[in-house]
């Protein structure tokens, strides 16, 4: 499960990502969450949150919006 809460903060807008997830296969599943799993998903979603920041702030992003 992958929620986005937005608030007001005195500098714009805060995005707080929730990141909800239960690796299968039990005990081997949870090995491999201890591993590498957790590192890997919090890796991906800084740099996915950095593009979409870089994306909001950009004069472009009005652009990008209306393609789709």
């Amino acid at each position: 499960k992958h929620e986005h809460l937005f608030s007001d903060s005195e500098t714009g807008t805060l995005m707080t990502d929730i990141f909800t997830y239960k690796s299968p296969f039990g005990f081997l599943g949870n090995l491999a969450d201890f591993i590498f799993l957790k590192n890997c998903m919090t890796y991906f979603l800084k740099e996915r949150n950095q593009m979409i920041k870089q994306i909001a702030e950009s004069e472009d992003f009005e652009e990008i919006l209306n393609k789709n």
